[in-house]
Order: structure tokens, then sequence, then C-alpha cells
């Protein structure tokens, strides 16, 4: 069985034979950024490009513009969530078809070029696409549960009148639902390290597959969950320090500004790919079987 900072190193090392498919997942964000900011900058430019309030703007955030903005484009401004909805929906989809063909390169070292990534991708898009639509099943009960929490607390607390009291329930609400949310990401995570690595494509057998694969070994996924899931913060606080720092004017540092938030998302495409490295080294390494040699004794004569 494989130490923590075993799997750490070997999934780390996989990620860095993988590098390349970064680009990719870069490239990907970007043009999805651009499809949903791309109209309403477009309105934005047609509102204030022949305006002098275009550069106040650069300066502070004008909040009677902004309430003037929404009036005259109000019927614009009103597609903008469909299109939210729309582009958000596509993405999550072809996510599954990136994840597929990101376990396919893990699982066969040696075959990791672009080829094989999309191959992997045709080949689990429809068997994770399943497991992700049940997954999002569960999310929907555990909001569904923090909200009836919430209500509780509110009924119950606020007409008691102690802010301590309010304080503590509501932080143990939080921590509860950031829990559940944290079991049914592992979950559904194994369950599709489980569809590929056994080659199923019946999607309801590998949840199955993997609830009892968690159940088994929950706190080593837990923990391990949890160490992967510290980079990710320890990533959004450093730019948060760092981009405190950065100043927005003369207004060519916001191209600073932009290239620290890229080298975030960067930062958080390879933790994505260090999860699936880690829990398919997991999966392998704690559902392999034990081959205990046979031992013939040997009488002396």
């Amino acid at each position: 069985m494989l130490t923590i900072k075993e799997v750490l190193i070997q999934s780390t090392r996989l990620v860095y034979q993988n590098l390349k498919f970064i680009i990719l997942f870069w490239t990907t964000s970007i043009i999805f950024a651009a499809a949903l900011s791309l109209p309403l900058f477009a309105l934005v430019h047609d509102h204030i490009s022949h305006s002098t309030i275009n550069n106040e703007l650069v300066h502070g955030f004008d909040y009677v513009w902004f309430i003037q903005f929404m009036t005259l484009y109000q019927k614009s401004t009103d597609t903008i969530p469909i299109l939210l909805y729309a582009v958000t929906g596509i993405y999550l989809f072809i996510q599954q078809f990136y994840t597929g063909g990101l376990l396919a390169v893990f699982i066969n070292k040696k075959k990791n070029h672009h080829v094989d990534f999309f191959y992997g991708g045709v080949k689990y898009f429809i068997r994770f696409t399943k497991i992700a639509l049940m997954s999002m099943v569960l999310y929907f009960v555990a909001f569904s549960i923090n909200s009836l929490m919430h209500d509780l607390i509110v009924m119950f607390i606020i007409p008691t009148g102690s802010e301590l009291l309010l304080f503590f329930n509501q932080l143990g609400r939080y921590l509860i639902f950031l829990l559940i949310i944290s079991v049914i990401n592992i979950l559904s995570d194994y369950s599709k390290v489980a569809s590929a690595v056994n080659d199923s494509t019946k999607a309801f057998y590998s949840i199955i597959v993997g609830l009892r694969f968690v159940k088994k070994n929950f706190f080593t996924v837990l923990i391990m969950f949890l160490i992967v899931a510290s980079f990710v913060a320890i990533g959004g606080l450093v730019y948060n320090i760092v981009e405190s720092f950065v100043p927005k004017t003369p207004i060519y540092m916001l191209i600073v500004t932009f290239i620290i938030q890229q080298m975030l998302i960067i930062l958080r495409f390879l933790i994505r790919m260090i999860f699936y490295s880690t829990e398919l080294i997991l999966f392998n390494d704690l559902s392999a079987e034990v081959i205990r040699p046979a031992v013939e004794e040997v009488s002396g004569v």
C-alpha cells in the first residue's frame, strides 16, 4: 500500500508527463470566457465609446452610470442569463469529454498523444455524462438540505436573540454542507475512475463500485482530497494577496492583472489534473488484489 507522500509524488510525475494538455484546457476556457464577455463588451463599448464617462470609469465604478446603462439596454441584458446558462451547460459537457481523455492518457502512460486523448474523450463521454447527471441530483439534494437547515436556524435561533448561538449554528451548517459537497465530488470522481479502469459502460454500476470503494477507504480518500483541495485554497490566497498590490492605473496595468488571473486559472487546471491522477493511483493501489505466494513446507531429512 502506497503512502500519501508516494501517491503525491507519482501523481505529480504523471501530471508532468501530460502538461501539454494544459494548453488545450486553457484555450477552451479562453474561448468560452470570450463567448460570455463579448456580447456585454459590445453593449458597453456602444454606450461609452463616444462618451466622456469612458475616462472616469478607469478610476472607479460609477453606480449612476450602471443604473443608466441597465435601463437603456434592459432587453439586451435580460438575454445574458440565458446565454450564461447555455454556455455553462455546454462547458460542463465538454469537461466530461476532457475528463475522459485525461483518464485515458493517465491509465495508458505510453499512449498520451492528443489522438489518444480525444479517443479517450469519445470513448468515455457518454458514461461520464451519465455519472455527472446522476451526481447533479445529489448536488440538488445537498443544496436543498442546506436551504432547509438555514430555514430551521432562522426559525428557531434568531428569536432567541443570541448572536453567538446563531454564529456557531451557521458555522456548523456551512461545515456540514462543505463535507456533503466534498463527499459527492469524491464519489463522482471515483465513479468515473472506476468506469475507466474497469472499462464499464454501465454508469450506475460504476457509481456502486465507486461508492463501495469510497466507503471502504473513506478516511484515506478524504484526506487525499483535502490535501489536494488545500492547494486550491493556497493558490487563491496567494492570488488575492498579489492582486491587491497590483495598481489598477495606468490602464496598461490591467494587463498585469489579466496575466495573474490566467496563471491562477492554469494552476486550477493543474490541480484538477492532480485530483484525477491521485484518485486513479489510489484506486489502483487500494483495489489491487493481494497475491500471497504459496509456501511449501520442506522438512529436513
